[in-house]
């Protein structure tokens, strides 16, 4: 997803008095409000629709919660590594 800076919102927003894109202390000045609520208002739907399909019994919403947020892994990465190591030590068992 691109990521847009203030100039770039600033040349799609054309002042009917010029016909010229808007400045950027316009922008800052008109837009304040939104600049300050965009990111909260958008993290607030994608949270809405992300809790809508956890009830809905998504696994895979589930999944990616549990290891972003709790910090669950995958069991076999861990024995793997933990596998290596053993080895490396000299310490596996046959």
């Amino acid at each position: 997803m691109a990521r847009y800076t203030h100039a770039n919102l600033c040349e799609t927003l054309i002042n009917p008095a010029t016909g010229s894109p808007i400045s950027t202390d316009t922008f800052a000045r008109v837009f304040a409000r939104e600049i300050k609520t965009a990111k909260i208002e958008i993290d607030g739907i994608a949270l809405a629709g992300f809790v809508r399909q956890l009830r809905r019994g998504n696994m895979t919403a589930f999944i990616w919660h549990s290891k972003t947020q709790w910090g669950w892994s995958e069991l076999a990465e861990h024995e793997s590594r933990l596998a290596a190591i053993e080895e490396r030590m000299g310490l596996k068992n046959e």
